[in-house]
């Protein structure tokens, strides 16, 4: 009961920080017009405590493996300063489909493609679901679990 309520706060947590960012681009990062991007000797990569890599609608079929190459790239410079977080829509358009519908290779595939961008840079995950990928709350936690 205690874990539940931790994964709900967590969720709702990271839905409001996820929705700050909205406007953010998923190909590059995104700078206020009247800021620009920072000045290269601004930060360096040991003045980071920890960072988070915003990813939304990872599984659409418009997300190119460049696209979640140059993610690799972005978590393996400090992984263990590195969280990256699937927004939603990890399978598209609808979630992952049943053991026998023909489309579910696609969906798997999708999925393994970003769980290999964890893999290969070492950083940290948290993949959260959109509504429509789970469908009820009981279906739908049975359905992450495993």
């Amino acid at each position: 009961m205690r874990n539940t309520m931790r994964f709900r706060l967590a969720g709702i947590g990271l839905t409001l920080l996820a929705g700050a960012f909205w406007g953010c681009s998923h190909t590059s990062p995104y700078y206020h017009a009247d800021l620009g991007p920072p000045d290269e000797s601004c930060v360096g990569v040991g003045d980071i405590r920890f960072r988070v890599l915003l990813v939304g609608d990872a599984g659409d079929t418009e997300v190119s493996a460049a696209t979640l190459a140059c993610l690799t790239e972005w978590a393996s410079q400090i992984p263990d300063k590195t969280c990256i977080v699937f927004l939603g829509d990890n399978i598209y358009p609808v979630g992952m489909p049943a053991q026998d519908d023909p489309q579910r290779w696609e969906a798997e595939q999708r999925l393994r493609a970003q769980l290999a961008v964890v893999q290969k840079s070492d950083a940290r995950a948290i993949f959260i679901p959109r509504r429509i990928q789970v469908s009820s709350a009981t279906h739908g936690c049975a359905t992450l679990r495993g």
